[in-house]
Order: structure tokens, then sequence, then C-alpha cells
């Protein structure tokens, strides 16, 4: 098991996660907003049933559901869970979070309008068994939302690595570099960050 997929690691820095930098915790209003506004643009028309897999401290959950989706979250570290769910207490916002591993989510096929996984991916140790896993879950034409990238950490996926660990259950994936889109970052970043979107083909 590789160090990023020990939930005790994430554990350890539940409660300060969300102060680690605007896009985690999402209370700058500027940044919310931005991400508010870049995940509309990429989900399916109309009310959303969407999982947040590897959802950490619930904020894009959470704002997910305050557009008015059903959400739904689960991450394998509980004491992300925990932070979530006095979130979502607080708000007042109706998430379903979960204590459960991203890579194989224990819902039945055909759940989901679509997928929003943001810098989880990379730390799966099987990528592709993870977006197979993903897959069924979707409605025939749900959406898988990605965000990756390479950190100035070394950790992350390139563009090349996404695609060559995408099944052939989704349509080609269209990737959009988002680095220099401050908006969301606060301010700039010495990252590479990606988004990502596919579509589970019908058959």
């Amino acid at each position: 098991m590789s160090k990023a997929h020990d939930p005790g690691i994430w554990d350890g820095i539940a409660d300060k996660y969300d102060g680690l930098r605007p896009d985690q915790g999402l209370t700058d209003p500027d940044v919310r907003a931005a991400w508010a506004a870049l995940l509309a643009t990429h989900l399916p028309e109309g009310k959303c049933r969407i999982l947040d897999a590897g959802c950490g401290t619930g904020s894009l959950s959470l704002l997910l559901a305050e557009a008015g989706h059903d959400v739904a979250g689960i991450d394998f570290a509980p004491e992300m869970i925990a932070v979530a769910e006095r979130k979502a207490q607080a708000s007042g916002l109706p998430v379903a979070f979960d204590v459960a591993d991203a890579a194989t989510p224990d819902f039945p096929p055909a759940t989901f309008d679509a997928i929003v996984c943001r810098q989880t991916l990379w730390a799966l140790p099987d990528r592709t068994a993870a977006l197979e896993n993903w897959s069924r879950l979707l409605m025939a034409h749900g959406r898988l939302i990605l965000i990756e990238g390479k950190f100035a950490s070394g950790n992350g996926l390139s563009e090349t690595e996404v695609r060559a660990a995408m099944p052939a259950r989704y349509t080609t994936p269209e990737v959009t570099d988002i680095s220099r889109d401050e908006a969301l970052w606060g301010g700039p970043i010495p990252d590479q960050r990606l988004l990502i979107t596919a579509a589970r083909v019908s058959a």
C-alpha cells in the first residue's frame, strides 16, 4: 500500500485540511463561486445524482448539494468524513457521507448521473480498476469529472497517465489545463491542474 493510500495519513490532517489551500475548504467566496461555475459547466443538465469519490472534508459535495443536486460523498479516512458530516450539519445540506474506499464504491449499477473525483485518482493503487468500477455506477452517458494534474511535490497524474488509465467504457476524455485559472486556487499555483471529462458509453 502506498503512503497516499493510508487513511491514517489523511486522518492526521483532517482538522486542518480545509485551511491548507483555498481550493480545499472553499471558504473564500470567489474561489467557491469559481468552482461552482466550473462544475456547472460540465455536469449534465438538471438535477443530478452525484458521487463525490474521495470527498475528503466534503467541500465539493456541499457545493454541489447547494446547487440543488443529490450528492453522496465517500472517503476511506474516517476523520475526514467526520469533518464533512459536521460541515453538512452546520449548513443544513442533506449530503450522504460514508466511510468507504473511493476505488470500490458499494452502490447499485447505474446509480449516478455524474461522478466527481478531485485529486484522488493519483493516490489509488489501481487507477484503471477504479475507473472501471465507477463506470458501472454511472447511468448510460453519465459524466465522469476528474480534477488531476502534476503537483509541485511530484505527486499527481499527467494527462498521458490519465489517458493511459482510462478504460474503454468511457468516451475519449476531454482534457483542459486549468492551472492558470487563479480564481479556482485563490492565486497563482506552481502545479499543473487538469480538468478531465468523459462520458460512459451506452454499451
